[in-house]
């Protein structure tokens, strides 16, 4: 199981999503922190849950549940979609299911997009995902403005008093805000922030150990399990230190 290591790990990015290119066997047990895609280049991806099992040339996958993947050693894409804040409405995908194959129309968007990833591609592709759902709602300028500010730093270490502070309303209130625009809590969106910011490091020659710290991990055994329990590899698997 070893990434291309290569800059092209890291294939796009925009605020609130991010597209890794890669070539690997399968993963472990482990569930997504955001939902995402999986596309294979030369054959299907294979998503296993613990009741059932999905096949396709391109594959949903539903965040916060126990799965692994098999890529069927192929170079493939990971799209994660932080932008999907409630994608249990997706009509696209069964609210039981923790995986579904994407239909052909949208297969197509993915394989004309994905080379040329941003702002306007991931619109497409969430429309297509959504189809005739209703779309998340805008949030306040001042969510937006934190949200880039986490994103931009990942040392930067917000807690629930402070994200209250900064959006005038109490700490309940600030919380579902948060949940509804991210699809994650405070805690999990940091920690995801924290996973490609050292991805990136590490893609473009950070060594392990620099990368997790940079990022802002307590320490190499912290990054090392965090990774694992996200992507279902472990990171000295993909990155050489």
């Amino acid at each position: 199981m070893v990434l291309k290591s290569n800059i092209n790990q890291l294939l796009a990015s925009t605020k609130s999503s991010v597209v890794y290119e890669l070539s690997l066997s399968d993963t472990d047990w482990h569930k997504n922190r955001v939902p995402c895609i999986l596309v294979g280049k030369q054959a299907a991806v294979k998503v296993q849950s613990q009741n059932s099992t999905i096949s396709g040339d391109a594959v949903f996958v539903r965040s916060n549940h126990l799965h692994k993947v098999a890529f069927g050693e192929q170079d493939a894409f990971v799209i994660y979609l932080e932008g999907l804040s409630r994608d249990e409405m997706l009509v696209n995908a069964s609210s039981e299911g923790i995986a579904t194959c994407l239909g052909d129309d949208l297969v197509r968007v993915l394989e004309s997009g994905i080379q040329k990833w941003d702002g306007e591609t991931e619109h497409e592709v969430i429309h297509q995902l959504i189809g005739s759902g209703r779309r998340p709602s805008a949030q306040s300028a001042m969510l937006n403005s934190l949200l880039t500010r986490l994103a931009t730093d990942p040392m930067t270490r917000l807690n629930q008093v402070a994200l209250a502070a900064s959006l005038g309303v109490e700490r309940t209130r600030a919380l579902k805000l948060f949940k509804a625009k991210t699809g994650m809590t405070l805690r999990s969106y940091q920690i995801w922030q924290s996973l490609r910011t050292a991805i990136e490091l590490a893609s473009t020659g950070s060594s392990l150990q620099d990368a997790c710290f940079d990022a802002g991990f307590y320490d190499a055994a912290h990054f090392s399990r965090t990774f694992k329990s996200s992507f279902g590899i472990s990171p000295q698997s993909v990155f050489r230190s």
